[in-house]
């Protein structure tokens, strides 16, 4: 299991967070993670207006559980 964290490409803020991702939908949450965010709390130009397109996703795996 992953978790993806969608950050903000300018400061770093977190935007948007998917926990407990299987393998094999990582990729359909990298598609649809820039929707579900919404703007930077610190101003910068990761708008959802502009689908975050200044964001980047970084992904951690989980430890088993």
């Amino acid at each position: 299991m992953w978790t993806a964290i969608l950050r903000c490409g300018d400061c770093g803020a977190e935007l948007n967070r998917a926990e407990h991702v299987p393998e094999d939908k990582k990729s359909k949450v990298g598609i649809a993670s820039a929707f579900a965010a919404g703007d930077c709390p610190n101003g910068c130009r990761s708008t959802f207006s502009d689908l975050n397109i200044n964001t980047r996703l970084e992904w951690i795996m989980e430890a088993d559980r």
